[in-house]
């Protein structure tokens, strides 16, 4: 099985926008193993910072919540906080998705990937035979997308 990200993820010029104007964005993430860890930038309005990741894997019938951890401020403006999401178990099929709340001075922000969420699918896979490269393709009948990666995987 492989897990898949359907969304994009800023450029570095993009993501000091979006925090400029949404105070907060997805700043990058990653899977491993039965784990999402992703790092998340605020705007700096205020000391104390709530940040809360809301995830599901039932369509938002029931959610769950991990909290943001303070990492670092890479300039005076901005700070970034790191999540991790456990996955229990994985599935063909099995979806997650979650988004971003951000909580300072009295006000709430949100990034939820403009109203579509952040999205993972877990997808079976296959080895390609005869050509000895061991080459991944991917067994879903997902159609083309030109929105998401070039093979939806995750490769770091």
């Amino acid at each position: 099985m492989q897990l898949q990200k359907y969304f994009w993820l800023p450029t570095e010029n993009e993501l000091r926008w979006l925090v400029g104007e949404q105070c907060v964005h997805l700043e990058s993430v990653r899977w491993f193993g039965r784990a999402i860890t992703g790092v998340v930038r605020v705007k700096n309005l205020g000391y104390e910072k709530k940040i809360e990741i809301l995830y599901t894997f039932d369509d938002w019938t029931t959610s769950y919540t991990v909290k943001g951890a303070y990492t670092e401020s890479p300039s005076p403006q901005e700070d970034r906080f790191s999540f991790c999401i456990f996955l229990p178990f994985l599935k063909v099929d099995l979806c997650i998705y979650f988004c971003i709340k951000y909580e300072c001075g009295g006000m709430v922000y949100w990034d939820s990937n403009c109203g579509g969420n952040y999205k993972f699918a877990c997808d079976a896979v296959a080895i390609v035979e005869g050509n000895g490269s061991g080459e991944r393709i991917n067994c879903s009948n997902s159609s083309f997308n030109p929105f998401f990666d070039s093979d939806c995987s995750i490769f770091f």
